[in-house]
């Protein structure tokens, strides 16, 4: 069974104000199967159901030409189904499109919403997108050609789906923490954007991607955890704040990388955990001695002041067992002991020690394998 959904010229202001849409309150019941799919896309698509439109040649379907397949009611299952050429669903305001997504999973309904063995493609801007008050189930997927493959602004659960063809392959936008299990994303600009979130990984192929990185960056909370996952590196694609009641626990053996200028900076609790065998890493995103050719730009090398540093603002954290590669770790707070690191190819000084707070005197670190010279600003050494 195919569905059509008439075109709109998307360059005529007239034509497009208003898109077609599938809104879903009730149930939506589909008689499909694996080897007889439904098929949901544009009047211009004579792929699927012919020449709907009589045209003949004189059109083809575009991104956008309808709007989206919309789910207030998350107590619905969408399988084995091929959605193509959706995702502009509502007006301009003369500067910007809104609503750019293919199937939008949204409202304050409860429930999971199902989606699985279908195909997603050629959407204007997201293919799945999910808003904050839903956890949908989406497994056993074909995601591409599309911006954004899979978007959540909060949880859910994603699984075995393939996602190719993207800038952003799952781009998670919330604080939550969805599960990623057995996912292929090869093929993107980025495999996964993880922003602020603190995602459980497991047994995903991130592997063949411009960007071969997982991206981070923004205000973390939940007490997030960095995963050594399946030897990818993490990117700060912005800066990385972990608040002051939070913390943020990296795994032993985890590298990270920063773009051009993007520091992070620690006003709560850092912990390395597990690191004394494996050591974390902090490096620049050129650095293809660890984690891999990370920007998919041949054999390079970082340069010292690639990236802008580590600063540590808050009180009684300890930092050991560490490479600091290409930039330098900045210390303001009361106490920060420090053991057991490596700098390589640092600003000059590795460690700077600024004004201390909490109306405490100057930090106390410890250093017994500092590599680096280090140098205090308007405190006295000690030890």
């Amino acid at each position: 069974m195919v569905v059509k959904f008439e075109a709109v010229d998307t360059t005529i202001y007239s034509e497009w104000r208003y898109q077609h849409a599938l809104v879903v309150s009730g149930t939506l019941d589909l008689q499909s199967t694996p080897t007889q799919k439904i098929v949901f896309t544009s009047s211009r698509d004579d792929a699927y159901g012919g020449d709907s439109n009589n045209d003949g040649d004189a059109s083809d379907p575009g991104l956008g030409n309808w709007g989206a397949i919309k789910y207030y009611n998350p107590n619905n299952v969408l399988h084995d189904a091929i959605v193509r050429f959706g995702g502009l669903d509502r007006t301009y305001d003369n500067t910007a499109f809104y609503d750019s997504q293919m199937l939008w999973i949204l409202g304050s309904g409860t429930g999971t919403l199902e989606v699985w063995n279908c195909v997603l493609e050629h959407a204007y801007q997201t293919a799945i997108y999910a808003e904050s008050s839903q956890t949908p189930w989406i497994h056993d997927n074909v995601v591409r050609y599309s911006q954004y493959g899979i978007l959540l602004a909060n949880e859910g659960s994603l699984e075995i789906n393939t996602v190719t063809n993207t800038t952003w392959g799952v781009y998670l936008a919330g604080t939550g923490s969805p599960t990623i299990t057995g996912n292929t994303l090869t093929g993107n600009t980025y495999p996964i954007y993880q922003g602020a979130s603190d995602p459980v990984y497991s047994e995903n192929d991130f592997s063949g991607n411009t960007n071969s990185a997982i991206a981070v960056g923004g205000r973390l909370s939940n007490g997030a955890v960095w995963e050594n996952v399946e030897g990818i590196p993490y990117l700060l694609i912005s800066d990385v704040v972990v608040p002051s009641d939070e913390a943020l626990a990296i795994e032993g053996g985890t590298v990270v990388k920063f773009n051009s200028g993007q520091k992070l900076t620690v006003q709560g609790t850092y912990i390395d955990s597990d690191a004394t065998a494996n050591p974390v890493v902090f490096t620049s995103y050129r650095d293809d001695s660890y984690g891999g050719d990370t920007n998919g730009d041949g054999p390079t090398s970082g340069g010292r002041g690639d990236w802008a540093g580590i600063y540590f603002t808050t009180n009684n954290n300890t930092f050991e067992h560490t490479v600091v590669r290409y930039a330098g770790v900045n210390v303001s707070g009361p106490t920060v002991a420090m053991r057991h690191l490596t700098f390589d190819t640092t600003p000059d000084p590795a460690v700077r020690i600024q004004s201390g707070g909490g109306g405490h005197d100057d930090p106390l670190l410890q250093f017994p394998e500092l590599e680096r010279r280090w140098r205090p600003e308007r405190h006295s050494q000690r030890h």
